[in-house]
């Protein structure tokens, strides 16, 4: 990951508002986990200790274009795949899109690869037929039914774009009632990238990416509540991205519900209070712990509660600067009402020191990128283009957990030992790449 060039001098912390506010000081844990007055309490252990680092998912079986079987269950409930839109859903205008028995996904897109799959389903790399660029696209393993089904589409829809925000292409509704979703393909998940020692510099490009997007949700009222190394991606250039939008609340709503996410990133006041910005903080916080130390995060047990109590050994932050701690330290305490707030993390003085030498570089990254075009309304006369000239590598492997940030990605053929180029990036200031619903 590039890091952003921030000035030399060092700026103390103590006089930020979250920290001068506190009456007692941030409880910096115990010593060690091994000593005399600790014995009662259970180790907690890295992910290398844990072996966590090894247990790595078999390499995804290529495919250079749909199975014959379709992924997608034919159904006669809806005619046709429906485009999601704000108003509802809409007919989908595809020129490859020409037998609304077969399902959109199976006529418009060639797979080339696996990206991952969980309990949800499973995320392919795959090629648009229209304009020939590779996309990530989201294909859930059961149909939804539910009346929330488009609602992270449309929570992509609505929110307006952001440089630290996975770029959303597009979202329909095949005839099985299956939700898919076109995003951009990102070099590898922040949970790849953290199973490795990351430098302190790097650490803070991600703290200042992520406190950014964060602030993004938190200004128009809304959490994300599911923030967490998985769903956060990274980009060629070690740009940081957040998505899954699944389990967005609008907070100005009345009925707003109660959702959680996965546990080993859950405010404990979820369960009892239900969530809230101060749950986004704690999440957020529970994420930088996590790439910080390398600690392998409990989802339950005695283990679970003693990070939220704040013990966490001393050792686990050797070789990380005292800001850096107690930043981590006061986005998880347990009260709320002691974590800052997005907009108090904003003015944290060594965020705010590297906020514009970060978002100068990303903008360098993302104005030497050419614009996508959507892919469900394409124009009429719109020259096809090789797949040579895909701004996207056509052959890529997802980095290993050994894979340093900065070098995010690589080409696996053993003829071109050229530096793969950098992938383009859509601008993130237009707004044409949203359906045309913008």
């Amino acid at each position: 990951m590039a890091p952003a060039t921030a000035a030399t001098q060092s700026i103390t912390s103590q006089d930020w508002a979250p920290l001068a506010r506190r009456s007692t000081p941030i409880r910096h844990g115990v010593a060690s986990t091994s000593s005399q007055s600790c014995s009662s309490i259970p180790q907690l252990r890295t992910k290398r200790e844990s072996g966590v680092f090894q247990r790595q998912a078999a390499p995804p079986r290529m495919v250079r274009s749909a199975p014959a079987k379709s992924m997608l269950r034919r159904s006669n409930v809806v005619e046709r795949a429906q485009e999601i839109t704000l108003d509802g859903l809409a007919p989908i205008k595809n020129p490859f899109y020409t037998d609304t028995s077969l399902p959109f996904f199976d006529q418009a897109f060639k797979i080339q690869k696996s990206l991952g799959n969980g309990s949800f389903g499973e995320v392919w790399a795959a090629r648009s037929l229209v304009d020939k660029r590779l996309y990530a696209v989201k294909i859930p393993k059961t149909p939804n039914t539910k009346t929330t089904r488009h609602d992270e589409a449309r929570a992509f829809i609505r929110l307006p774009q952001h440089k630290n925000l996975l770029k959303f292409y597009g979202a329909w509704e095949e005839t099985d009632k299956k939700i898919l979703i076109q995003t951009e393909v990102c070099s590898q998940s922040l949970r790849d990238a953290c199973n490795h020692w990351i430098p302190e510099e790097e650490i803070w490009d991600i703290v200042v990416d992520m406190v950014q997007v964060i602030d993004h949700f938190h200004r128009r009222n809304l959490i994300h509540n599911d923030v967490k190394p998985e769903n956060i991606f990274l980009t060629e250039d070690g740009v940081c991205r957040l998505g899954d939008l699944g389990l967005v609340e609008d907070l100005s709503e009345k009925d707003h519900g109660v959702e959680e996410g996965d546990s080993r990133y859950l405010a404990p006041e979820v369960l009892s209070v239900g969530s809230s910005k101060a749950s986004d903080i704690f999440s957020l916080g529970m994420t930088f712990l996590e790439v910080t130390t390398d600690i392998d995060l409990p989802s339950h047990g005695e283990q679970y509660h003693l990070l939220r109590d704040g013990l966490i050994p001393e050792e686990f932050f050797n070789g990380r600067t005292k800001d850096l701690e107690d930043l981590i330290r006061l986005m998880i305490d347990r009260d709320p009402k002691n974590r800052p707030t997005s907009g108090e993390l904003m003015d944290h003085p060594k965020i705010k020191q590297r906020i514009e030498a970060r978002n100068k570089f990303i903008e360098e990254v993302e104005n030497t990128s050419s614009e996508v075009p959507p892919f469900l309304t394409p124009p009429a006369s719109s020259p096809s283009s090789s797949p040579s000239s895909s701004p996207v590598s056509k052959r890529f492997r997802i980095a290993t957990p050994k894979t340093p940030l900065r070098n995010l990605s690589s080409s696996d053929d053993e003829e071109d030992q050229k530096p793969a180029p950098r992938r383009p990036l859509r601008d993130s200031n237009r707004k044409a790449g949203r359906l045309g619903l913008f």
